[in-house]
Parts: structure tokens; C-alpha cells; sequence
């Protein structure tokens, strides 16, 4: 039939080696600090000075690329706030995962409408805007890319803890996505940012031969 030949068609030009389904499994009880020193990706210094500053609404940038595991130390750093904090995480696709009484997460959701009259898509920004009046004590985006990475600074300028993960490969490189297009972060906000961890997806040498891949934080 005609839609064999095109499902045919696609999988030759698209995806010639078979379906492009992945599927992300996560974890039913919550990523803590405690998986990530049994994992290596920080010792017990980092992991001290780190739950000082979270207890006390520090706001953070977790730097990395693809699959260098942001989302899994965002989410065992959020573990170390205070339990009467209000957190509000924002994301395109929930992942984070938090044991804590005071937690509310938003997801954005794509545009559905058929026509310009349809239902609109709502995006990070206007979560971020619409969280501020909520009066979190600590605002969470999952990862800024876009216009809403203003509001977030503008929400930490004013005093209220926030915290994002971001594409990038060091500090001075997520500093200046951040200022540059489409984030237009003033240069002026960049200094309410305490903390920016670095972690990558490295290679380490296995006892008795060869290589595996592990996840470190290599700066902070």
C-alpha cells in the first residue's frame, strides 16, 4: 500500500539502521548525594561545602554536555535544601525526581492548535514567569537555552535561590551563551551566580584491562 512505501521511504532516508525510539528509564527512588559519592562523581569535600551552600539558598549552574549527567547532580544537589523550602522545577521533560514535602514541578507543553485560533504552546518562559508568582524560595529550570534564562537570572537578582543546568563545556563557555542570543543575560546578573559545576563524561582505565565511562564533576 502506499504507507508501506512511505514508512519505507522514511526508514531509508531517516533512519537507515532501524527505529529512532529511545526510551529513558529513571529511577523510582530518588538520585541523593549519597549515589554520587558511591559513583565517584564528587568526594566528600565537594559534597560537604555544597550542602552548606544549598541549606542556605545558593543558586547554581550545572555545566556539561549531552549525557554528562546535569540532570542527576541537579537533582542530588536540590536534595540538600532545607525541608520548609518551597522548589519549583521547571522542564521540557520532567526528570527530576526530588524526596521533598515542598516541591511543585511544571512541564511545557508544544502547541497543538490546527490553526492560529488552536490552543497555544506553553514554553519555559511563561512557566518561569507564571512561577514567580507562586513566590518559590528556590526556582529550578531544567535547562535554559532560550528567552527564559532572563527571567531566571531576574528572579535570582531579586534574591530568590535558582539553580539550571546548561549546555556547555566549561564556565567561561556557559557564561557566554548566557549573555549572548537568545539568553541576552545582562553581564551585570552574572555575579548572583555562586556555583557553576563542571562534570563530563570521561574514561578511566578498568583493573585488569580496558577502559569504561564514568561521570566526574571536574570543577566547581
Amino acid at each position: 500500500t502506499g504507507g508501506h512505501r512511505m514508512m519505507g521511504t522514511f526508514r531509508r532516508e531517516v533512519s537507515p539502521r532501524g527505529g529512532t525510539l529511545s526510551i529513558r528509564k529513571f529511577r523510582e527512588d530518588p538520585i541523593t548525594i549519597i549515589d554520587m559519592l558511591n559513583l565517584g562523581v564528587l568526594d566528600h569535600k565537594v559534597a560537604a561545602y555544597t550542602w552548606l551552600l544549598m541549606e542556605n539558598r545558593a543558586t547554581a549552574v550545572v555545566i556539561g554536555s549531552t549525557g554528562a549527567g546535569k540532570t542527576t547532580l541537579l537533582n542530588a544537589l536540590l536534595n540538600f535544601t532545607r525541608t520548609n523550602t518551597k522548589i519549583i522545577t521547571i522542564e521540557e521533560v520532567r526528570e527530576v525526581n526530588l524526596a521533598h514535602p515542598n516541591w511543585t514541578t511544571l512541564v511545557s507543553r508544544e502547541s497543538y492548535g490546527v490553526t492560529e485560533e488552536g490552543p497555544r504552546g506553553v514554553g519555559l518562559f511563561e512557566l518561569v514567569k507564571a512561577a514567580m508568582r507562586m513566590r518559590p524560595d528556590v526556582l529550578v529550570v531544567g535547562e535554559v537555552r532560550g528567552e527564559e534564562a532572563y527571567v531566571l537570572f531576574q528572579a535570582i537578582s531579586t534574591g530568590h535561590g535558582g539553580l539550571c543546568t546548561l549546555h556547555a563545556d566549561d564556565a567561561a563557555s556557559a557564561i557566554q551563551r548566557l549573555v549572548s542570543k537568545p539568553m541576552d543575560v545582562p553581564p551585570s546578573f552574572i555575579p548572583f551566580l555562586d556555583l557553576a559545576y563542571t562534570v563530563r563524561r570521561v574514561t578511566i582505565p578498568v583493573a585488569g584491562g580496558g577502559f569504561r565511562s564514568v561521570r566526574r564533576i571536574i570543577s566547581v
